[in-house]
C-alpha cells in the first residue's frame, strides 16, 4: 500500500488544473510557509486521504460480469455499489450520445467531480468498463474481469449489441486492452486479474474479494 495510506502519513495535494496528485510527507509541516505559497500559486487544495473502508474498482470488457460481481460483493460486504454507467445517465455526466456505438460519451471530469467526496470517504465498489481516467488515489484494489471469447460473444449477442460493437469488444478482450490500461494506471500489486466465465467463477471471485475486504488494514 502506498505511503499516504499509512497512519500519520496520509496527506496529499491535488492539482485542480491538471488532475495530478502530488504527495507530501508529514515533514511538510516543517516548511509549511513556503509549501503553502506554492499551493496558492499552483491552485492546489489540501486533502486528507485516510479512510476506514477500502475502495475497489471492478473493471473489464463489457459482458465480463462487472455489475453482477460488484452488486453481489456489495451485498456480502456492506460496501456501496457505484454503477458508473447508470450514474452517467442519471446525472447527465456525458456529452451526448454516440449513436454508432449506442452509448453515451462520458464526461470524465464530471464523473470524477461527482464522485470525489464519496470516494474520499471510502467504502465503495466502483463498476466501470474503463479505468484509466479515475484518480489512482481512489482505489485500494483494482479487479479486471476476463472472459473467454466463446462465452463473451453470446453474452454480447444477448444484449442486442450490433455486430460491429460485438466485434470491437471481442477484439478489446483478445488484446487485453482493459488489463493493460489497469496495469499502466495503477500500482502492479493492487491489480488483480480474475477469470469470469461462469456463475461458479463469479462465486469464487466474490468469496476471494470478500476475504480481502475482511483483512484490509488502512494503516498497513
Amino acid at each position: 500500500r502506498s505511503w499516504y495510506q499509512r497512519q500519520y502519513s496520509c496527506c496529499s495535494c491535488v492539482c485542480e488544473e491538471r488532475g495530478q496528485v502530488l504527495r507530501a510527507s508529514t515533514a511538510v509541516h516543517k516548511v509549511w510557509p513556503s509549501f503553502l505559497l506554492r499551493i496558492r500559486k499552483s491552485k492546489l487544495c489540501f486533502v486528507i486521504m485516510e479512510r476506514s473502508k477500502p475502495n475497489i474498482l471492478i473493471t473489464g470488457t463489457p459482458g465480463t460480469g462487472k455489475t453482477s460481481t460488484a452488486s453481489t460483493l456489495a451485498r456480502a460486504t456492506g460496501l456501496h455499489h457505484v454503477e458508473v454507467g447508470a450514474l452517467v445517465k442519471q446525472n447527465a455526466w456525458h456529452e451526448g450520445r454516440d449513436e454508432h456505438n449506442q452509448c453515451f460519451i462520458i464526461d470524465e471530469d464530471a464523473v470524477v467531480d461527482g464522485l470525489e467526496d464519496q470516494m474520499t470517504e471510502g467504502g465503495n465498489i466502483v463498476d466501470m468498463h474503463s479505468c484509466e481516467f479515475f484518480p489512482e488515489r481512489w482505489f485500494d484494489l483494482v479487479v479486471v474481469l476476463r472472459t473467454d471469447n466463446t462465452v463473451l460473444y453470446p453474452r454480447l449477442e444477448n444484449r442486442g449489441y450490433p455486430q460491429h460493437k460485438i466485434s470491437e469488444n471481442i477484439e478489446c478482450e483478445i488484446m487485453q486492452v482493459i488489463l493493460e490500461e489497469a496495469r499502466e494506471s495503477y500500482r502492479e500489486e493492487i491489480v488483480w486479474e480474475l477469470q469470469s466465465d461462469s456463475v461458479e467463477d463469479m462465486d469464487k471471485n466474490v468469496e476471494r474479494l470478500q476475504q480481502w475486504v475482511s483483512s484490509w488494514d488502512p494503516s498497513a
